[in-house]
């Protein structure tokens, strides 16, 4: 597992590069900004701003959006750090939080997911990176049986270990963390998924857009 303290704190030049602003990424960005203006709300929070470009979408869509970061070389609105968030009960609309949490402990992804809860009058928008692997369904069946009878169930072998982002303290994938991971974590705290799935451009981020049941 990676040591938080071994993580090295970026400058916007690590956002703004032909290899961190790829096709792929800009697919990701694309379903970021699809999700945001989907849902009725007008007041964001963004979690985590990384090039500033959705930021920059929304406004232009007549979107109010407050940045939040620790990378004071991006210019945030306020530097804050989850799991805590300094901003009073359900103040915006929806909160956004794309390929940030994953760089906590697994053991605080209910915590933070609970204070963006708070702030929030409605949405959640995640996006987790998923390492686990993607498939045409027949390749899966055809790999499922080529298993089945090479390796039968009470000789099977472990799998090899999957390795993840050494920034990342975890991945959707990894150490036993699955969609019904994260889907049972939301459930607990009263937020109903009304959508997730994954962005098949590129296939490592996961989306979930949560919405609150008790509003």
């Amino acid at each position: 597992m990676p040591n938080l303290a071994d993580h090295k704190t970026v400058t916007s030049s690590h956002y703004w590069n032909s290899w961190y602003l790829s096709p792929r990424r800009m697919s990701s960005i694309g379903w970021q900004y699809y999700l945001c203006t989907e849902i009725n709300a007008a007041t964001f929070l963004e979690i985590g701003m990384g090039a500033g470009i959705l930021t920059w979408m929304l406004r232009k869509s007549n979107k109010s959006v407050v940045t939040s970061d620790l990378v004071m070389d991006l210019k945030p609105d306020i530097i804050t750090r989850l799991p805590t968030l300094a901003f009073r009960n359900r103040i915006f609309d929806a909160i956004t939080c794309f390929q940030v949490l994953e760089h906590l402990p697994f053991d605080q992804f209910a915590t933070s997911l609970k204070e963006m809860k708070r702030v929030s009058k409605q949405w959640i928008i995640l996006s987790l990176p998923d390492k686990t692997k993607q498939l045409p369904l027949k390749v899966q069946i055809a790999r499922r049986v080529y298993q089945f009878f090479k390796f039968p169930p009470r000789w099977k072998p472990r799998p090899l270990p999957i390795s993840i982002d050494p920034q990342h303290c975890w991945e959707i994938g990894y150490d036993g963390i699955t969609y019904d991971t994260i889907l049972g974590v939301a459930s607990s705290l009263d937020l109903h998924a009304v959508e997730h799935f994954r962005n098949e451009l590129n296939p490592y981020h996961y989306y979930f857009l949560l919405e609150r049941m008790d509003i």
